[in-house]
C-alpha cells in the first residue's frame, strides 16, 4: 500500500518510530498501523493494518492503542485500554503474544486498562495501568501498587518516576525488580490529594517538565 493509504476515521492517540524507522500509529477503535518507509527519503511508505479478530487468538488484543515501545531486544510492545499488553513477533509475518494465546499470569481488571510502557536497561517492562504498575521479566508478570491509577512512567538522571494519578509524582527506589514489592519515594510535599499529574518529561539538564 502506498502512502496515499486512507487512515481510519478514528483518533490517533499514540505514535513510535522504531530501530528500523519504522512508524507505528495507534488508534482508538482501529487497532495499528505499521508504515515501513519504501524509500531512502522517508516521502513514501507501505502501510499494514492490524486490528483485533475474535476468531484468531493471534491478533492484538484490542483495537484501542494507548502506548508503544521498544525492548532490549528490539521487540515491539503496544498497550491496549481493553485487553492489556501485546509484543510483536515477526517470525513468519506479524502476530501478537498477549494474554488471548501465550502470554498467561497477566492481571486481569483494571490492569487490562495500559496507559504507558516503559523498558528499564535489565530488559524489565514497567506497564502503568488504572490498576497498578505491571512489570514482565522474561517470563515472570507481577502486580504492584493495587489500586493505583499509573499515568506515566519516565527516566531522568538514572532515575525512574511515576506519575500517579492523585497521588503526585513518586520515584521508584527499589533495586531488585524481581519481586512484587515495589519502593517508592513521594514527592508530593504537601500531601494534597488533587495533584493530578498526567505526563512529565525529563529535558536532558536538571528540570522534570
Amino acid at each position: 500500500t502506498s502512502s496515499k493509504h486512507i487512515f481510519s476515521k478514528k483518533n490517533v492517540y499514540t505514535i513510535y518510530k522504531d530501530h528500523l524507522k519504522r512508524l507505528w500509529i495507534g488508534t482508538k477503535g482501529d487497532g495499528i498501523y505499521c508504515l515501513t518507509p519504501s524509500n531512502k527519503n522517508m516521502t513514501q511508505f507501505d502501510v499494514r493494518h492490524f486490528v483485533h479478530d475474535n476468531m484468531n487468538k493471534n491478533s492484538i488484543s484490542s483495537d484501542e492503542i494507548y502506548a508503544i515501545t521498544e525492548d532490549n531486544q528490539a521487540r515491539i510492545w503496544i498497550g491496549t485500554w481493553r485487553n492489556g499488553v501485546n509484543i510483536v513477533n515477526e517470525n513468519n509475518g506479524i502476530s501478537f503474544t498477549n494474554r488471548n494465546n501465550t502470554m498467561k499470569g497477566y492481571p486481569s481488571d483494571n490492569c487490562l486498562k495500559v496507559r504507558c510502557l516503559y523498558c528499564t536497561p535489565d530488559g524489565t517492562m514497567f506497564i502503568g495501568t488504572a490498576g497498578g504498575l505491571v512489570t514482565i521479566h522474561g517470563k515472570t508478570i507481577l502486580h504492584s501498587l493495587p489500586g493505583t491509577d499509573v499515568m506515566q512512567i519516565f527516566s531522568a538522571n538514572n532515575k525512574i518516576y511515576l506519575c500517579l494519578y492523585a497521588k503526585g509524582i513518586s520515584e521508584i527506589t527499589s533495586i531488585d525488580f524481581s519481586s512484587g514489592k515495589i519502593n517508592l519515594k513521594n514527592y508530593d510535599a504537601d500531601n494534597n490529594t488533587n495533584d493530578c499529574y498526567i505526563n512529565a518529561v525529563y529535558d536532558g539538564h536538571r528540570s522534570i517538565w
